[in-house]
């Protein structure tokens, strides 16, 4: 009546570039065409070594009229990163060689010259900064199954986190910190009918600091500025229902999401950083997700989430009552398929996001994504039951949207891919 699993991974992964980042655009010219913006080299080699080992130990028994289910589990965990930037190698007349960062140069907007910049003969630069992170933990959960229609699940975790950043250049310096951190869950299920089930849910999470193992203070790695800070502490309520009526299911809920003791910068490039965790906002939502054959040979799968978030504390009395920044707060995705005969079949998605506030942490800079629709089109046929080829066309109206907006008050946004084409072939063994 037990069962024990294992599994161990080891990995190693390289991450090697030197890319264009569009900044500091100066439109003060009234002729758009004069334009001009800097063209910001961005530049690393990174590598990550990470090996994992999660046992885990799963067992039952009953008491009384009730049956618990128990998953108990420990695992480890060890990351090393290690990343180093790129320099300019140059050779004078007298055949000196210096080196130095990476130029910028400026270019026009809307016709910019590539050959207008350096093209310099690029080395790795040998200073590096180090990051290594130990993770063990410990976890249990059980499933408490009363009757028929009540069930009780109730979890606990317990991390400790315990994470060091080194930077070997001239006057090296280490940051370290070591977190245990506790978090629980319990939700209750309750099945009024044979094809329904309705959900209550609580649960608890951390996010130390140093989470961004990539990443400078600024975005979320370890520093000076946070590394006295404790974790971030989450709190998530949801209420839900799921139904399921012949091979169509309908959910529903409504959640809420508390982050308390969050991470507030200000400063940076000409002025001190500085880091609180001064910060605590709320997000609350519903949504709504349905999925299954409306027909025979026709298919839909989709969902809309609306959500209100509000800043409830923080160090800027401006930022409270405001928006929390960077997030999409309305989104809607819907997917058809039509299995044509028992080889093609043909379907497409539609994609609708609202608008993204852009900001550090409350939505307070103006700096605003539009949103936006994106449509997306496949077919397949099927080759033998084993293999099938998969046609897609994405972004088929080619529409201009962007993901994501840097969240400073000076900001640059990534633009979306647009329109593609892939052929892919699938095979089972």
């Amino acid at each position: 009546g037990m069962t024990f699993s294992n599994r161990t991974r080891i990995s190693k992964t390289e991450n090697d570039y030197i890319v264009t980042g569009p900044e500091d655009p100066d439109t003060t010219n009234p002729d758009p065409y004069q334009w001009t913006l800097v063209a910001h080299p961005q530049a690393r080699y990174q590598v990550n070594d990470v090996l994992a080992n999660t046992s885990e130990l799963s067992f039952g028994f009953d008491t009384g009229s009730a049956s618990h289910d128990f998953v108990a589990g420990f695992a480890v965990v060890r990351e090393e990163v290690s990343q180093q930037g790129y320099l300019e190698r140059t050779t004078n007349s007298a055949g000196v060689t210096t080196t130095r960062g990476l130029s910028d140069c400026t270019v026009a907007i809307y016709n910019p010259d590539p050959n207008s910049c350096p093209n310099p003969t690029t080395v790795r630069d040998p200073n590096a900064t180090l990051t290594k992170v130990t993770t063990k933990s410990f976890y249990l959960n059980d499933t408490i199954t009363f009757n028929p229609q009540w069930q009780l699940n109730l979890g606990a975790r317990v991390d400790d986190y315990s994470i060091s950043r080194t930077t070997t250049a001239a006057g090296s310096t280490t940051f370290s910190r070591d977190d245990v951190m506790f978090n629980w869950n319990a939700g209750v299920v309750w099945k009024p009918r044979e094809n329904g089930t309705v959900y209550l849910s609580y649960a608890t999470s951390s996010n130390p600091s140093g989470q961004e193992l990539d990443a400078g203070a600024a975005y979320g790695g370890l520093g000076a500025a946070n590394a006295p800070l404790s974790p971030e502490r989450n709190t998530a309520f949801e209420l839900g229902t799921k139904w399921q009526f012949g091979d169509f299911t309908a959910t529903a809920a409504v959640f809420q999401t508390e982050k308390s003791n969050a991470r507030e910068t200000s400063g940076g490039r000409s002025t001190p950083l500085v880091i609180t965790d001064t910060g605590e906002y709320r997000i609350r939502g519903v949504e709504l997700g349905m999925a299954g054959k409306m027909t025979e040979k026709l298919s839909v799968s989709g969902g809309l989430t609306w959500m209100d978030s509000e800043v409830l504390s923080s160090s800027n009395p401006n930022n409270i009552g405001a928006d929390f920044a960077n997030i999409a707060h309305e989104q809607f995705n819907l997917l058809a398929r039509y299995e044509y005969n028992d080889k093609w079949s043909f379907g497409g998605q539609a994609t609708w996001r609202g608008p993204v506030q852009g900001g550090l942490f409350a939505a307070t800079t103006g700096n605003n994504l539009p949103s936006f629709w994106r449509f997306d089109l496949m077919a397949e046929y099927e080759i033998t039951d084993a293999a099938s080829v998969n046609f897609r066309v994405d972004n088929v109206l080619d529409e201009t949207y962007y993901d994501a907006v840097y969240r400073s008050s000076a900001p640059f946004s990534y633009i979306a891919p647009g329109r593609s084409a892939s052929v892919s072939v699938s095979m089972k063994f």
